[in-house]
């Protein structure tokens, strides 16, 4: 390990041990004189303005969450709970710092794993490996709780951690569908309760008024790093689990859901993906197959309502910014931000 990481880490150590001295003590206000605590997480990730992530915590917004100006706006819950996720955070990442995986050597190779169930398959390595083998090593993960998934009974959106890290209680359209792999099998109930709600993420009125603004416009989109404001020109696919509310009848409340505004709005797959799951899901109910819509009583009229208006959404969406006005032809290659929402393939994935 190098100097320049070991000296990180005690940064790490000393920055964590001064964030729980300021949670102790509980004070109204913070002084002044702690600012050098915030200032060294600024050093320690490279930060040369202001902390890249505003927020608005009970209509109080924060232009610096690495300002003692700015978290002294907030009520000192509000602010001890900012400050105990920067805490946790940087535990985690020292955490996964310092963690050391199991080494392996199978078949002549090298291989790290994380959990030592892996150790135990692999310790008397055989030539090849049949289908109850993977199925023994399936179960022995599931009794470890390897797969210990929990779902809101009210959304049926998937929760893996109880993370304190405010960023990431949020939800992501793309999560939210790969974690069909597991719910259809699982827990078909929630998987299809899912489906709705992020169906109804892609018909709020924002979103319905950029997605008309792009049919008209597919430039408008496809042209964006043209215009210092490209950023904000998509639909958003990171959405507050936290805000959704059920209506008596069933029903997501659209006005209630607020979308993630912190990462651009321009990961196309995300879209495509959902439209995909969706139509297999109606499909599935077609067949008879548990995780479908077709007849379920989740599946009444307005949430009916809410999963064509998606569709439609959807393809309007994605036809619009495939959409090569130079050339008159869909050319299927609509800039994006891909998989890594932070680099966008201004050319086209």
């Amino acid at each position: 390990m190098s100097a320049i990481i070991q000296d990180k880490e005690s940064i790490v150590k000393q920055i964590c041990l001064e964030l729980e001295e300021i949670l102790n003590e509980k004070s109204l206000l913070l002084d002044n004189k702690k600012q050098s605590t915030f200032t060294k997480v600024k050093y320690l990730y490279g930060f040369t303005g202001q902390y890249p992530f505003k927020c608005e915590i009970n209509n109080i917004k924060i232009d610096d969450l690495l300002s003692i100006e700015s978290l002294n706006k907030l009520e000192p819950a509000d602010r001890n709970k900012l400050i105990d996720s920067l805490m946790r955070s940087l535990l985690a990442r020292l955490f996964a710092t310092e963690f050391k995986a199991e080494e392996l050597t199978l078949d002549l190779k090298n291989y790290s794993f994380h959990y030592n169930v892996f150790n135990d398959f692999f310790k008397d390595p055989k030539p090849y490996y049949a289908i109850f083998d993977i199925e023994e090593l399936i179960n022995d993960l599931n009794e470890k709780k390897i797969f210990d998934f929990k779902t809101n009974p009210q959304t049926g959106l998937i929760e893996t951690s109880n993370t304190i890290n405010l960023n990431m209680q949020w939800q992501w359209i793309t999560d939210s569908c790969m974690a069909g792999l597991w719910q259809k099998e699982n827990d078909p109930f929630s998987w299809r309760k899912s489906m709705i709600i992020n169906a109804a993420v892609v018909t709020t009125n924002e979103t319905n008024i950029a997605i008309e603004h792009i049919s008209k416009d597919p430039d408008w989109y496809r042209k964006a790093q043209e215009d210092k404001e490209s950023l904000d020109r998509g639909i958003y696919h990171i959405f507050n689990p936290h805000s959704i509310k059920i209506s008596a009848l069933g029903s997501p409340i659209l006005k209630n859901i607020e979308l993630g505004k912190w990462i651009h709005p321009r990961r196309v797959e995300s879209q495509a993906l959902l439209l995909l799951n969706i139509l297999e899901t109606i499909e599935a109910g077609i067949h008879h197959e548990e995780w479908g819509f077709a007849y379920s009583e989740d599946f009444n009229e307005q949430n009916r309502e809410i999963i064509f208006k998606a569709i439609y959404n959807l393809l309007t969406f994605l036809m619009s910014v495939n959409w090569n006005s130079k050339h008159n032809m869909y050319d299927a290659n609509a800039p994006t931000s891909s998989s890594w929402e932070e680099i966008i393939f201004w050319e086209g994935a």
